[in-house]
């Protein structure tokens, strides 16, 4: 089915990501990187930060907010997390698969 709209985009993608949630189960990434104007926000929520070797401000992964399927602080989310996009994710933006299949893959990967 294709996704017609701006607004079917939105609500599939959002669906998508609440039926995974790879990125934040430590699936995907060992950490996430911050800026330094997130640490306080993520420490306020319960997230111990660490320093990379490189000097910059980090959590590890799986994430401390995330309880499946949900973030707790998803409004608040670091800027890295609002903006990482998975290859299933931007597939099903530009339509090169549909979200039937994309749910396919996700409970196939859980499986595993």
């Amino acid at each position: 089915m294709p996704l017609n709209d701006h607004k079917d985009k939105q609500t599939a993608t959002q669906s998508l990501c609440l039926n995974c949630g790879f990125c934040c189960n430590g699936s995907l990434h060992n950490w996430t990187n911050l800026r330094s104007i997130e640490v306080e926000i993520v420490q306020e929520a319960g997230i111990t930060v660490i320093t990379l070797p490189e000097g910059s401000p980090a959590f590890l992964q799986p994430c401390a907010v995330f309880t499946e399927p949900i973030c707790r602080i998803y409004s608040n989310r670091p800027g890295a997390c609002r903006s990482f996009e998975c290859k299933l994710y931007k597939s099903l933006q530009s339509e090169t698969i549909t979200f039937e299949t994309a749910l396919v893959y996700i409970q196939k990967a859980k499986e595993l």
